[in-house]
């Protein structure tokens, strides 16, 4: 299989699909994101809990399972609420910074695609707008507080004493990171700032990005009409290749959108 030019250059690109249900409508998104996937040559990793976790994974899945209490006795100032497992907001830098702490070294950056974010077309039209980007992190939506302080994670996971006491440490960002990917050495800057805070909300959709920014980072924004987060319903007909679309819950069978969409094109 012929790589990237990132991949020919010797970047090492994991991408990591989360997702803790394993089901018909699961199995087709993971199978449509490996096309793109084995396209570019990255890996692709199922992530789950191995507590959590209902179902059965396919024969030749690629997969990583997070332990919760080895994960809470390892990492626990990683995340903000013992209940992980069930609620995404508070699973996703567990699950990636388990995963990172068990391969580190080995990939150089890391796709997080959280299972209710899926693309039209091939996932690979996506990833390679940003493929020869170098920044350590591309994520969606970053804009600094004073932009978005009525953003709902501000204000219900932030006791108003710490969220004073960042807001004077260092400039707060926020982001949306259903889809984005972090460089190896951003993620062990993560992982310090983690360790340094001892009280309040840990929420990774501004943790992630105000650590990028304060120590430096490069970051790109994902361009409003390369990612729609406004979700689908049942009779969407905004369909735009190469764009992923969040949050396409588990009730939406994305196979039937790709065929309608398949239609439609047809008929214009």
């Amino acid at each position: 299989m012929e790589k990237s030019c990132v991949e020919r250059a010797g970047v090492r690109t994991c991408v990591l699909y989360l997702c803790h249900v394993i089901n018909d409508e699961t199995v087709f998104r993971f199978n449509h994101l490996k096309r793109g996937c084995d396209s570019l040559g990255y890996d692709l990793v199922w992530v789950l809990d191995s507590l959590n976790y209902v179902g059965k994974l396919p024969d030749g899945v690629d997969f990583f399972t997070c332990s919760l209490n080895s994960f809470m006795r390892d990492m626990p100032f990683a995340v903000f609420h013992a209940d992980w497992r069930t609620n995404y907001a508070n699973a996703t830098p567990g699950m990636v910074l388990q995963f990172h702490s068990h391969h580190m070294g080995k990939y150089d950056r890391l796709w997080v695609i959280e299972y209710d974010s899926c693309v039209f077309g091939s996932w690979a039209d996506f990833f390679t707008k940003y493929e020869s980007d170098d920044a350590d992190f591309v994520t969606a939506d970053i804009r600094p507080h004073e932009c978005g302080k009525n953003w709902m994670w501000f204000r219900t996971n932030m006791p108003p004493e710490f969220f004073e006491w960042i807001r004077d440490n260092l400039p707060l960002h926020m982001s949306l990171n259903c889809c984005c990917r972090l460089s190896s050495r951003l993620f062990e800057d993560i992982c310090s700032f983690y360790k340094t805070i001892s009280r309040g909300s840990k929420f990774f959709e501004w943790v992630w990005i105000t650590v990028a920014k304060r120590s430096g980072y490069k970051t790109r924004c994902i361009e409003s009409n390369h990612l729609n987060n406004m979700g689908i319903s049942a009779g969407f007909t905004d369909f735009r290749p190469g764009v992923p679309y969040h949050a396409v819950k588990l009730d939406i069978s994305w196979k039937d959108v790709l065929s309608r969409a398949q239609r439609q094109s047809g008929e214009t």
